[in-house]
């Protein structure tokens, strides 16, 4: 690697011969690849070989299985590299959909195509897998399931349901006393 300099890499030596002669030993690679039947098979072959040798399934498996660790252990914890890396990438993709407004146009039309295709459609049987679900649900179920999804909103509505309820029967009683 190059040496930093102004937060960049800067290159060694563009002009070096062996850089040059690096550079035309590529070029007549991807031009007798492309060109060359035999070469071709070649390179294919030693793809072949290499994929399907034991060793790289082996050292595959062993790649994932510690990536997966890693990835698990990362997640338990708390403030974690990943989680800090995963957050600025998301900021940095809301903020760059934030100050894009082709970019928000595209995501919204995409969203609104990907609904009218696949829930439009399928609404009728939608609606019937949801009625079904909530028609199996017995009372005190569906009581938790409104409690954990309207939270504490649901005791300021049943307070409000109840003084409004006590205010409105309180002025039919004077009004039937001031009539009758």
């Amino acid at each position: 690697m190059g040496r930093r300099e102004t937060g960049r890499y800067a290159p060694r030596r563009v002009a070096h011969p062996w850089r040059r002669e690096y550079g035309a030993l590529l070029e007549d690679w991807i031009r007798r690849l492309g060109d060359d039947p035999e070469v071709y098979e070649r390179c294919e072959r030693i793809k072949a070989d290499v994929l399907d040798s034991q060793t790289v399934d082996s050292y595959l498996a062993w790649l994932l299985s510690e990536t997966e660790t890693k990835l698990q252990l990362d997640w338990a914890a708390d403030d974690t590299a990943l989680a800090r890396t995963l957050e600025r990438l998301l900021l940095a993709a809301g903020q760059w959909i934030e100050g894009n407004e082709g970019v928000r146009d595209a995501i919204n039309r995409s969203a609104r195509q990907l609904v009218l295709n696949t829930v439009v459609p399928h609404r009728d049987e939608i609606g019937t897998y949801i009625a079904d679900v909530v028609a199996g649900w017995d009372e005190k179920r569906l009581v938790e399931r409104l409690a954990l999804t309207v939270g504490k909103d649901l005791q300021f509505i049943c307070i409000n349901g109840t003084l409004v309820g006590g205010a409105v029967g309180l002025v039919l009683y004077v009004i039937t006393q001031w009539l009758g």
